[in-house]
């Protein structure tokens, strides 16, 4: 009977270890992240007009549906100007083959707290509501000694993308506009908001300027304020506020890994703009695990990182990068900003493999980009193309300075990619591993507890 019971429990304790084995083993993957072509122009300013823009997209995907918000100029109607910016909107039902006319559907409410500007989007969908967070400003800020406070978020809902919203108050939902982030100080303040959900909690990434010293042309840090969704005011339910460590602007989590995956623009407005890649267990310290530039734009500035409805990185679809750039550069005028959309190639690795040890480098300013056209054509998945692809992209991840080719960068505008579904099934979260660990352990525990306070007491 003893050696039985003995056996027993050293099978659930051999369970257990590999439970956490296999946790371990989920910690391990990473993201290996690159532009699969140059993408497609979604929006072009007319030559003739100075302030003409689109940037900072909040891209959410659905199926074969894009929406896409992005900052635009200020509305003008029946004569009255409402503010600097608005929010505009576009969407594609085809998997962005064909697009819906730009629309204004946010824009600030007069004389209220955002009624300089609602701009910066950042955008999810949570049970029948789409949310759409931004950047206002009471007024613009001329003289910091006057002026103590600038930018605050604010965060607005709508049952259509397209509108009506009705903004967060304070208390309730409609009416004025509240900021669901306040601060004291002399600094700049809050801006341009993130969106990602896991489980039923939302984590709000935002560029955070609050400190005294912090002007318009100071770094900005990362704050994550984390929200719970099961209450319908949650903007009033503040759980948690953090510093980032490394501070990713743009943040998804991705529920095939457990990990929150974050990007941040380097060399903005300058000719050499890339992304770094970070990754973090849980959502507030990142670590750098890559960068891309192969068929990012030069001039680049305010990007978005595609999510789907909860704001998460989902592996079995199509991604996608959006930004703002300037093909002229230097030359540009100022608000005079083009904005692509370029599909992204996502591959899972083992971070401890040796295929995964080398980042992207950072070029200087003289190693040019390939001068090749632009594909603009969709993005989808024929068989014929899929060897062709992996082949290319495999050649461009295994490049210490993910530099590509003319000839390569020919057979990616040509061809269509998807994310890379290695190593999904390994992809469980590491919770669902440390949760079958605990119960074991527990069981097992409880039962060693059985066996020496009741069945051997007995024997005795």
């Amino acid at each position: 009977m003893k050696k039985r019971v003995l056996m027993f429990f050293s099978t659930l304790m051999a369970i257990a270890l590999l439970a956490i084995q296999g946790a371990a083993a989920s910690n391990n993957i990473t993201l290996k992240i690159i532009c699969a072509n140059t993408g497609k122009v979604i929006y072009t300013p007319p030559e003739s007009t100075q302030y003409a823009y689109r940037y900072g997209p909040a891209i959410l995907i659905d199926g074969d549906r894009i929406d896409i918000w992005a900052s635009a100029p200020p509305l003008i109607s029946n004569g009255v100007r409402y503010g600097n910016d608005s929010i505009e909107y576009i969407r594609s039902e085809d998997g962005g083959k064909t697009w819906t006319e730009w629309k204004t559907v946010l824009y600030p409410t007069l004389n209220s707290e955002d009624k300089w500007s609602t701009c910066d989007p950042g955008a999810f969908k949570y049970g029948d509501y789409y949310y759409v967070g931004y950047t206002g400003s009471p007024e613009f800020r001329t003289n910091p000694d006057k002026d103590p406070e600038v930018n605050n978020l604010f965060i607005a809902r709508a049952k259509n993308p397209e509108g009506p919203y009705e903004k967060w108050n304070g208390s309730g939902w409609g009416g004025n506009p509240y900021a669901i982030t306040r601060y004291s100080g002399d600094g700049v303040g809050c801006s341009m908001p993130s969106f990602t959900v896991k489980g039923d909690k939302l984590y709000m990434y935002y560029v955070d300027q609050t400190e005294d010293h912090q002007d318009w042309n100071s770094y900005g840090n990362i704050s994550v304020s984390v929200f719970p969704l099961t209450d319908p005011n949650w903007p009033g339910k503040l759980i948690s506020n953090n510093r980032c460590t490394n501070e990713p602007e743009e943040v998804r989590y991705c529920p095939s890994i457990g990990k929150f995956i974050g990007f941040q623009l380097k060399g903005g407005w300058d000719y050499d703009s890339y992304v770094d890649v970070f990754e973090s267990t849980d959502g507030v310290k990142f670590t750098k695990t890559s960068s891309f530039r192969n068929n990012f734009p030069n001039y680049s500035h305010n990007i978005g990182v595609s999510g789907n409805n909860l704001g998460q990185l989902d592996l079995n679809v199509q991604n996608y990068i959006g930004t703002a750039y300037t093909p002229t550069g230097d030359q540009a005028w100022w608000g005079h900003w083009h904005t692509k959309f370029i599909p992204l190639y996502i591959k899972q690795q083992s971070s401890t493999s040796s295929s995964t040890s080398a980042n992207a480098s950072v070029s200087s300013k003289t190693q040019n980009k390939p001068s090749s056209k632009p594909s603009e054509g969709t993005v989808t998945n024929p068989s014929s193309t899929e060897s062709l692809v992996e082949s290319a992209m495999e050649s461009l991840l295994e490049s210490e300075n993910i530099q590509s080719t003319q000839s390569v960068q020919e057979e990616l505008s040509s061809a269509s990619v998807v994310n890379e579904p290695d190593e999904q099934k390994s992809g469980v979260s590491v919770w669902v591993y440390i949760a079958i660990a605990a119960a074991v352990i527990l069981l097992a525990g409880g039962g060693i507890a059985v066996y020496f306070l009741v069945i051997k007491k007995k024997r005795i």
